[in-house]
């Protein structure tokens, strides 16, 4: 068995080994591994689309969706003529070409000005207009997984959603969505709320998991729901 996996840092392994290392052994399976660690949810196409096209015999895919109010958008920073045209699987800035910026909260204003040598003032607009907006919070986040789940029937794969922050089905009933989603294969819940709820502990002063936490949220949170799509051969 084949499994692409794909997600934020919380799916990296910076900080130990992540749920989808406990995945594998439980299904036996060759993890085909993809994150963008401080990258929004858009960033996860062109690596889906990447693998996809490489790994042609790919059983399903899981893709750990992060915080809806990351906001994503290309650019070039001051280096732009010498853009990377590697494809690592793994990079959080750029993938395979393109290049692109996440704003989360503040703090872009010294980042931009370290990429680009232009002294912008993006953190008041972006932290008072956009960072909070429906938009940005709510619809953007359905298009993306509409664009990812296309791409999904485009190669006729199978992929799993399951977000770490948000429950997707009521922020998808919010905003009349939900039966829009009704068809995707979107986990119950979100991981904080079950983080919250069996008091796992956070690495100190850091907000991530380590080995052994990313053990009980796979076997006590993904591994029960993904069991059950066993019978309806969805994976």
């Amino acid at each position: 068995m084949k499994i692409g996996v794909g997600g934020c840092s919380h799916s990296s392994a910076a900080y130990g080994y992540p749920w989808h290392k406990f995945m594998g052994q439980k299904f036996s399976a060759k993890i085909i591994k993809s994150s963008t660690s401080g990258g929004g949810n858009e960033t996860n196409v062109e690596k889906i689309k990447y693998i996809f096209d490489t790994e042609p015999d790919l059983d399903f895919f899981v893709l750990q969706l992060t915080e809806p109010s990351r906001f994503v958008f290309g650019m070039e920073d001051i280096n732009g003529l010498n853009v990377k045209t590697d494809c690592n699987l793994d990079d959080p800035t750029s993938f395979n070409g393109v290049k692109y910026y996440t704003a989360i909260g503040k703090g872009s204003d010294k980042r931009l000005k370290e990429k680009t040598n232009i002294d912008v003032k993006f953190d008041s607009l972006f932290s008072n207009y956009i960072y909070t907006s429906n938009y940005n919070t709510k619809y953007k986040f359905l298009h993306t997984l509409m664009s990812i789940q296309y791409l999904a029937n485009h190669y006729n794969k199978k992929i799993i959603f399951f977000s770490w922050f948000v429950d997707v089905k009521e922020l998808a009933q919010s905003v009349g969505y939900d039966h829009i989603i009704e068809k995707m294969t979107i986990l119950d819940g979100n991981v904080m709320d079950f983080i919250k709820k069996n008091k796992i502990e956070s690495i100190p002063e850091n907000g991530h998991y380590n080995t052994d936490s990313h053990e009980i949220i796979f076997n006590d949170y993904i591994y029960p729901q993904l069991k059950q799509l066993i019978p309806n051969n969805i994976i």
